[in-house]
């Protein structure tokens, strides 16, 4: 049996299971809308990453909590 596809939480859900972590403690990490609105349908943090398939404005019209153009900003997002 299959897990339905992003954008639904599902695999969020059964990843976070089994590393034993909450929404809260992590961050969800892409590059396109559809990154984003799973994140966001798993009650997790998002953050759009700007170097990847889409740009900076899909990523803001999806509702990202945060926007980067570098890895080193996500580090900050996390201290």
């Amino acid at each position: 049996m299959t897990s339905p596809k992003k954008p639904a939480p599902d695999g969020v859900y059964k990843i976070l299971d089994k590393l034993g972590v909450d929404v809260s403690q992590c961050l969800y990490i892409g590059d396109t809308n559809t990154d984003i609105f799973t994140g966001k349908n798993a009650g997790v943090d998002t953050v759009g990453v700007t170097w990847g398939f889409r740009g900076r404005e899909e990523l803001e019209e999806a509702g990202a909590v945060y926007i980067v153009d570098s890895p080193e900003q996500i580090l900050e997002i996390c201290r």
